[in-house]
């Protein structure tokens, strides 16, 4: 058995379904499997060594996730950096983190972005480097 068929038979047992069925039908363009908790700050990355997975809020009934790289972290770019979100319901947002944004994941800060709107919403991220 599947893990989705799995979770699918677990949960429909206890009616969480809707919520689970809400999860495997946004589309994880980034491989996590939906395993980033929500505004996670790492979620399961498959061994992606260089960059960490932060979710969204849901909104409109899904999220995205975003990749962070961490060695822009390490050493924050000069320029503002446009990240794109992943595809859930046929479309993506983006994010823009400046390097005052960097700077504060560097130190340990938590920030906050809003993404750019599409399909007339957009999504929070709550962003923190990983341990």
């Amino acid at each position: 058995m599947e893990r989705k068929q799995f979770l699918i038979y677990v949960t429909g047992a206890v009616g969480l379904s809707p919520l689970l069925l809400t999860e495997i039908a946004c589309d994880d363009s980034y491989g996590n499997g939906g395993n980033a908790d929500p505004y996670g700050n790492g979620g399961n990355n498959d061994g992606d060594v260089d960059n960490f997975t932060v979710a969204s809020s849901v909104d409109s009934g899904h999220s995205h996730t975003v990749k962070i790289s961490f060695s822009d972290v390490d050493s924050p770019p000069s320029n503002d950096q446009p990240l794109q979100t992943s595809s859930s319901g046929g479309h993506t947002h983006s994010i823009t983190l400046t390097t005052i944004d960097y700077e504060q994941l560097q130190a340990g800060q938590q920030i906050t972005k809003t993404s750019t709107s599409s399909g007339g919403h957009k999504h929070t991220f709550m962003i923190e480097v990983p341990a």
